[in-house]
């Protein structure tokens, strides 16, 4: 009889074990394909966020370039107009150093000055009566040439020496020459107080 009752409870409690072994396979299992279908999907989320991440990505870069582009093109655009700004900042500040200078014009009855070769600025004048030379001044430096009067060249034909021999160069003399042309305008240079014959006027006559 007691063997009886141990068989019945060994009999029992085996198959209560067992059950429970079955119910915690199950479990087990079911848990595994849970957590396989919960990673499948956090892979796939994954995948997606990363392939958004790349676009966002990508975008960002085509703005960065594209802003690049458009603060090179300002950069340029600024240097272009400092630079024209500069050029007319350069303009009136090399008029208000250096303003133009105007000519003024003198007359000279002779080549004055032997030593060196010239006219005295204390025998210049303002009109032309009597004088043989006219004298265009620009600051330091000038020209001059013979005047265009009829009756003072007759009149520096007949003196002929110094006044023109001084002053010129010419290749021959016509006989009864009654007219002067000046081929090339003769330069000065003033120092101290002469105007220095650089290059002496060119004539022909006729």
């Amino acid at each position: 009889m007691v063997d009886d009752i141990k068989k019945f409870i060994s009999d029992a409690v085996s198959a209560h074990f067992n059950s429970q072994n079955d119910y915690m396979n199950e479990l087990t299992q079911w848990e595994i394909e849970q957590l396989k279908s919960f990673i499948s999907e956090q892979n796939q989320l994954v995948e997606r966020d990363r392939a958004n991440m790349q676009q966002i990505i990508y975008a960002a870069c085509s703005r960065l370039e594209a802003l690049d582009k458009k603060v090179d093109a300002l950069q340029k655009s600024i240097d272009r107009l400092i630079e024209v700004q500069m050029s007319k900042y350069d303009m009136k500040e090399s008029s208000a150093v250096l303003p133009k200078q105007e000519s003024v014009v003198f007359y000279s009855k002779m080549v004055d000055s032997a030593n060196p070769v010239g006219f005295k600025l204390s025998n210049l004048k303002k009109n032309n009566e009597g004088c043989a030379f006219k004298i265009v001044l620009n600051d330091e430096n000038g020209y001059y040439e013979c005047v265009d009067d009829a009756e003072i060249q007759h009149e520096l034909l007949a003196a002929f020496n110094p006044l023109i021999s001084d002053s010129s160069v010419y290749t021959d003399i016509p006989q009864n020459a009654t007219q002067i042309n000046v081929v090339k305008k003769g330069t000065v240079i003033k120092e101290k107080d002469v105007l220095r014959i650089i290059d002496k006027q060119i004539l022909e006559f006729v």
